[in-house]
């Protein structure tokens, strides 16, 4: 018998070549989500989700809007909020974060120690793991310009 097993390696050879090979031949332009000239329009969903029933409502306040977008990012205050457990109450003076664990350093840092290291900007997406789990929430998501310090250098 004839082994036809692929190992890992040639798999991903092999989808980078494809991946390169894609970039290369690109027969279209990337799709677009919002209109980009004054005549096109864009198509309402046929099928929009049911509102949030009440007693969900505490927890999903809201919702990315879809329909109202006219940015990939997401503004801030369109943003999702999911609140399982409700929202702390913080004072900048008295907050700490501990860092522990499996570090080369155990460490105590404030807000004011946080916001003197370098601050770094990623643009990223941000979606709830339950979003789409109940046929009311499928707006758990969004896309938004977040910066501050990186995580790596503190552990």
């Amino acid at each position: 018998m004839e082994n036809h097993e692929v190992s890992r390696r040639t798999v991903l050879k092999g989808g980078g070549a494809a991946l390169a090979g894609m970039t290369v031949f690109r027969v279209a332009g990337p799709a677009q989500a919002f209109p980009g000239h004054p005549d096109e329009v864009l198509i309402p969903w046929d099928d929009p989700p049911a509102p949030v029933p009440e007693p969900a409502q505490g927890v999903i306040p809201k919702q990315l809007d879809w329909e109202q977008l006219d940015s990939w990012l997401t503004p801030n205050d369109e943003f999702f909020i999911v609140q399982h457990y409700g929202q702390p109450v913080l004072n900048e003076q008295d907050w700490r974060l501990d860092i522990g664990g499996l570090v080369a350093h155990r460490r105590t840092l404030t807000l004011a120690d946080l916001k003197a290291r370098a601050r770094r900007e990623v643009v990223f997406t941000m979606e709830c793991s339950g979003n789409h789990g109940l046929p009311f929430f499928i707006g758990g998501v969004g896309n938004a310009r977040w910066g501050g310090a990186p995580l790596a250098p503190l552990l």
